[in-house]
């Protein structure tokens, strides 16, 4: 009798503190993207469920991307195939709202939710402020690859909100029209010009990676130069060593006076107990800014 008494009160009790079934089997609808997280504090339980969301839109964002990019040439797909993988989505979600919560004993459960026709519309209206910033390409063979230098992330950021917006189940065909054409414009500014990076090849991967974006050709119409040159600064702060890397980046006609016709500069610094370490770490940064398009290492300046 008295084993019957007990098992019934871990029965009563199980079932007291036992989630509700929106925690274990939430539910997915056609008008929202739902997440659960479940945490030790409210906080953590909104981070977590959060990370769920992002997570189901960034495996959409990633599918959709590739099928944009197949429609975009063979071109695209060259220049732009490390943009292809995500860890996290390329824009800041919005408009997420708390519709239910729980606690059981030391834990807390929280369902968030976004509204996948608000967020497309607002996507659409970045698009359109995107594709409205754009400035046509130069006929002068050497200002159209500047230009396009410096437009180069409107692909890649243009397309991922646009993947988004397929991946929530409301594309647009009309601004997925005008950016690929646009796209295309960039990408035939900068193929008219050819590029050699030059001068020493001291740090290896900064030379990679510069060759890798800026390939020679011999039938481009014009050829440029580009100069990296890296420069150091180095400080003791608290005990530790402070290194500041400034990687500047000139474009240049090949010929005498070798004119610049455009510069761009990077900066990252590293911190550590030995200069070599501190060195170490503001050279990966650099290498990190050089693996995003050539428009977002910085505004650059101009000298034409």
């Amino acid at each position: 009798m008295k084993f019957i008494w007990l098992l019934a009160l871990l029965l009563i009790s199980g079932k007291a503190f036992a989630w509700p079934d929106w925690v274990l089997q939430p539910a997915q609808n056609e008008q929202q993207l739902v997440g659960v997280g479940i945490g030790q504090t409210r906080v953590e339980a909104k981070e977590l469920a959060m990370a769920e969301i992002v997570t189901q839109l960034s495996v959409r964002v990633e599918t959709e991307q590739s099928q944009l990019l197949a429609k975009s040439g063979d071109q695209s797909r060259q220049e732009f195939r490390q943009q292809t993988r995500l860890s996290s989505l390329p824009f800041e979600l919005f408009g997420v709202q708390e519709i239910n919560s729980a606690q059981q004993e030391q834990q807390v459960a929280v369902m968030l939710a976004v509204d996948k026709s608000a967020m497309a519309i607002t996507l659409a209206d970045q698009v359109e402020a995107l594709l409205d910033s754009y400035s046509q390409m130069s006929g002068d063979p050497v200002k159209g690859f500047v230009a396009a230098v410096k437009q180069m992330g409107l692909i890649p950021l243009g397309r991922n909100y646009l993947a988004a917006m397929r991946g929530l189940g409301y594309p647009n065909e009309a601004q997925e029209l005008r950016h690929k054409a646009l796209s295309e414009e960039i990408l035939a500014a900068k193929s008219r010009v050819s590029v050699e990076v030059i001068g020493s090849k001291q740090h290896q991967q900064i030379y990679s990676y510069l060759a890798t974006g800026f390939t020679a050709s011999a039938n481009a119409e014009t050829r440029l130069w580009l100069r990296p040159e890296l420069k150091w600064r180095t400080a003791k702060q608290a005990g530790r060593v402070v290194a500041r890397a400034d990687l500047q980046l000139s474009y240049q006609y090949p010929q005498s006076p070798f004119t610049v016709v455009h510069r761009q500069s990077l900066s990252a610094d590293g911190v550590a107990f030995s200069q070599a370490q501190a060195k170490e770490q503001a050279l990966n940064a650099i290498i990190e800014q050089l693996k995003q398009p050539p428009s977002e290492w910085n505004t650059g300046s101009d000298t034409l």
